[in-house]
């Protein structure tokens, strides 16, 4: 399947899936060039930021294997939305949420917010 024919739908799971599986390369061809995640923390901007912070995700936060909840996920049109638990041996986020927006089978923008309680007690 081409990536620009892809549905909102498609591209979510796709992330999703790949992105449990801590394939951070799969994980990018869901990006436009110049996508951006804006999170609590800070904007992240462009190819090279992205993999940074995916490489960080799976490496430090949610790595392979960690156990992921989706509670509600609502696709309309360009716009997918999840709201989700996870826990690893890094982190306990009882409550985290992403929005996409998703044109031409691309993400172009994402928000992401979560409650993480880091495993030494702190959060971060």
């Amino acid at each position: 399947m081409e990536i620009t024919k892809r549905t909102t739908a498609e591209v979510l799971k796709h992330h999703m899936d790949v992105l449990g599986e801590g394939n951070v390369a799969e994980t990018l061809l869901d990006y436009a060039t110049e996508a951006v995640i804006i999170t609590s923390g800070g904007v992240v901007k462009g190819q090279a930021e992205i993999r940074a912070f995916f490489i960080n995700s799976v490496t430090n936060v949610l790595p392979p294997g960690s156990s992921f909840e989706l509670i509600k996920k609502v696709v309309e049109g360009e716009i997918a939305y999840i709201l989700w638990s996870a826990e690893s041996p890094f982190y306990s986020i009882p409550l985290g949420t992403d929005t996409f927006v998703i044109r031409e089978g691309l993400i172009v923008g994402q928000t992401f917010t979560g409650m993480m309680n880091k495993k030494d007690g702190s959060s971060k």
